[in-house]
């Protein structure tokens, strides 16, 4: 069976480690830093298909959510999963109206979804200060919820090393070593070769320097984000909550991660992982509106992380044109995403018809050689 080198240790990677591994693939898995410690220790990790379109994405997305509780089968347990739906509040006539229609065009494709009243939102969360009025708009979504994704990480290593997958951390990539259109190995900044009949790039954001040096030519477009972590609460929210102006989950140790996309626009690659950022700070003050035990709490930790975003903004998932054994898989959602790409990498990559799923996602879309 042939070897796979899989570079990238985030959610995608591990998990198409796993899987090889799981199918009996000689497999190594390397990662510049430790698995888990990239994008995927930085992200909202809200598990979705909500907004996702157009149709084939938002198919995918709902794949990915299943994905999870399938992986969580075989691993004998899912505890990084955390179903817990998600309830979205909508502020003022025009958002309230927004979010009706939304809710509309979800149940059009059989999507969980559902506009309910502030004594349901009050029974589902408990723990949040919902808005009055007449132009308050609320909606449940049962299928999503979030993960903690260091942990599914560490499952997914875990298992893909106790069935016989070997490890390089700590040691990023230096060269790709080509014969002809194939890749023969890599090289580690340590100077260790591994051969390869096959190369997996999942490497995130920095999949386009490494998909560089086998002369491909990767567009991406990565954007940064922050997540403020708050103290720990007595009381938390069960599940993803979106409102007006922050979105917020529970971390799983009564601490609560607060995000939105406003103070993501405030962050860049060199700001310091300080919680007393302003932008922390207004994450605070906007999360105390709907979860008033916050005032007598503070923000314990910022973290800052910078997403995999290719161009078009849709995964890129297949063999790179032209090479048969170089395969790419970079996506934004890759936290849902993550467990189903890792049964598609496997797949593909072992001689399985390629998956109609992902024929709007392929890399001769962007990818070209240099």
């Amino acid at each position: 069976m042939p070897g796979v080198v899989v570079i990238g240790a985030g959610v995608v990677g591990a998990s198409a480690a796993y899987r090889l591994a799981a199918h009996g693939a000689p497999v190594t898995l390397v990662d510049q830093a430790t698995p888990g410690s990239g994008t995927t220790s930085t992200s909202f990790a809200w598990l979705n298909a909500n907004n996702k379109p157009p149709a084939a994405y938002h198919v995918l997305n709902v794949a990915g959510i299943e994905a999870h509780s399938r992986l969580g089968v075989d691993l004998g347990g899912a505890p990084w999963l955390h179903p817990t739906g998600n309830v979205y509040c909508a502020v003022g006539a025009p958002a309230a109206g927004a979010l009706s229609d939304h809710v509309a065009a979800l149940q059009r494709l059989a999507y969980p979804a559902q506009l309910i009243d502030r004594p349901d939102a009050q029974a589902l969360e408990p723990h949040v200060q919902w808005p009055l009025g007449a132009d308050v708009a609320l909606a449940h979504f049962p299928l999503e919820g979030w993960a903690d994704g260091p942990l599914l990480v560490r499952s997914l290593v875990s298992a893909a090393q106790a069935l016989g997958a070997t490890m390089h951390t700590g040691d990023g990539v230096t060269a790709l070593e080509l014969a002809g259109d194939c890749v023969t190995g890599i090289r580690l900044a340590s100077g260790t070769r591994l051969a390869a009949d096959n190369v997996v790039i999942a490497a995130g954001r920095w999949s386009n320097r490494v998909a560089a040096l086998a002369g491909c030519l990767l567009p991406l477009a990565p954007t940064c984000g922050l997540l403020a972590v708050t103290a720990p609460l007595q009381h938390c929210p069960r599940g993803v909550v979106h409102a007006p102006g922050v979105h917020f989950r529970p971390e799983g140790d009564g601490r609560v991660v607060l995000q939105d996309d406003g103070t993501d626009a405030l962050v860049d690659p060199t700001t310091p992982r300080d919680p007393n950022l302003p932008a922390c700070r207004e994450l605070w003050r906007r999360a105390c509106a709907y979860l008033p035990e916050l005032a007598g709490a503070f923000i314990a930790e910022a973290r800052v992380g910078i997403r995999a975003l290719p161009a078009d903004g849709y995964p890129v998932v297949g063999f790179a044109p032209g090479m048969p054994n170089l395969y790419l898989a970079v996506t934004h959602s890759g936290m849902t995403l993550g467990p189903l790409l890792g049964e598609v990498v496997a797949s593909e990559l072992l001689g399985d018809p390629l998956d109609p799923r992902l024929a709007s996602f392929r890399p001769d879309r962007c990818v070209t050689r240099c």
